[in-house]
């Protein structure tokens, strides 16, 4: 018989990589655990050199001491304190920390104008909304939207073959940073959107696995310069402002004091402007109110720091956008909380009594507002 030919080889010429989804899922949760792990034991080891090398027993007992009084775990952090080798207790110290400020009532929340001392469900969702960029909020949006459509293909092989991707690709960075959200808006410490940071990274693993899975590359390309672009050019005139950023969807650092206040909008890290401007001696006596001070500065510009008394000698008055919003909800709230109470009985008066002497009331910088006081009589 004449022999049959042999049939034509295929090309071996490689075709661009695909990296299926279920291996793309592991690596980053393989990823993940390899960056975690060794992170927190580094921490851990570093925190032990630097107190074991700068803190001496007596001091550490005595800050613990300090720190925790009223508060519950007292016993037990004072224990450590003086049992432990000395990084270890701090860290535990800090542990017993967290979790004695955490109980209702031992924290101040800030939350669309009004404050309360026990946790709102919603605060860190919206805190994420007003904080994170516009472009980086809306590319979320949509890589939740593309998701949705994906797996909605009328015929269900392609569909399950797209949930199956996308689940791959996806759902593990974005379970562990719903995980993380989730337990941040079931807490009672509702006092900055750096406290759920964490889980920001995740979610934008998982919208890139959505990309990944939805577009084709060219688009891909395209939406990841774009986000990024966006994302860079509403940041960048913020540098040296990161504190009080708000984004275009909130109106920028003005429309975020509508929604949120405390580590939000100042944390005290203008002061330097603030002594700078009291510096050039045209305000008559000035006074601070702010969440924080430093002393040397304050006396170097001939600044007083006001708190529980307004001195009748002050002319001029700088004050924390953060107290100033706070004072306001505090009046309204009716929360019986030693913390609360603590507050309503001296802050509020000193707040409303600055209220009823200002005469004119603006802006400085997005942290502080200067007040120009009428003299007292």
């Amino acid at each position: 018989r004449p022999k049959q030919a042999p049939a034509p080889k295929r090309s071996r010429r490689a075709g661009p990589r695909r990296v299926p989804g279920p291996t793309w899922g592991t690596a980053f949760a393989r990823t993940a655990v390899l960056i975690a792990v060794p992170a927190v034991v580094t921490a851990v080891l570093v925190q032990q050199v630097v107190v074991a090398s700068t803190t001496s027993r007596e001091d550490l007992a005595r800050g613990v001491d300090r720190k925790f009084a009223g508060y519950s775990h007292h016993e037990t952090a004072l224990r450590a304190a003086s049992t432990l080798p000395r990084g270890l207790a701090a860290y535990v110290a800090g542990l017993l920390w967290v979790q004695a400020s955490s109980i209702p009532g031992a924290r101040i929340n800030y939350f669309l104008g009004r404050v309360s001392g026990e946790g709102y469900f919603f605060y860190f969702p919206v805190a994420l909304a007003v904080k994170l960029s516009t472009a980086v909020v809306l590319g979320l949006l949509a890589a939740a939207v593309a998701a949705a459509v994906g797996s909605m293909r009328r015929r269900a092989a392609v569909r399950r073959r797209k949930l199956r991707v996308l689940a791959a690709r996806g759902l593990l960075p974005l379970a562990l940073g719903a995980a993380y959200l989730g337990a941040a808006m079931l807490s009672n410490v509702n006092i900055g959107v750096r406290h759920v940071a964490p889980s920001v990274p995740l979610f934008l693993v998982a919208a890139a696995g959505v990309l990944r899975t939805t577009g084709r590359p060219r688009v891909r390309a395209a939406v990841a310069a774009v986000v990024v672009g966006l994302a860079a050019l509403e940041a960048v005139p913020f540098l040296g402002r990161e504190i009080p950023f708000g984004n275009v969807l909130a109106g920028g650092p003005p429309g975020v004091r509508r929604v949120l206040s405390d580590s939000n909008v100042e944390w005290g890290e203008r002061l330097d402007a603030v002594f700078a401007r009291a510096s050039e001696g045209d305000l008559g006596r000035v006074g601070v109110v702010s969440l924080f001070w430093d002393a040397r500065e304050g006396r170097a510009a001939g600044v007083a720091r006001v708190d529980a008394v307004l001195p009748p000698e002050i002319e001029t008055l700088f004050v924390s956008v953060f107290l100033w919003d706070l004072g306001s909800a505090i009046e309204r709230n009716r929360e019986s909380y030693r913390k609360l109470d603590s507050i309503r009985e001296w802050f509020v008066p000193v707040m409303r009594e600055i209220r009823k002497a200002a005469v004119s009331v603006e802006p400085f910088g997005d942290a502080y507002l200067l007040i120009r006081l009428r003299p007292a009589s």
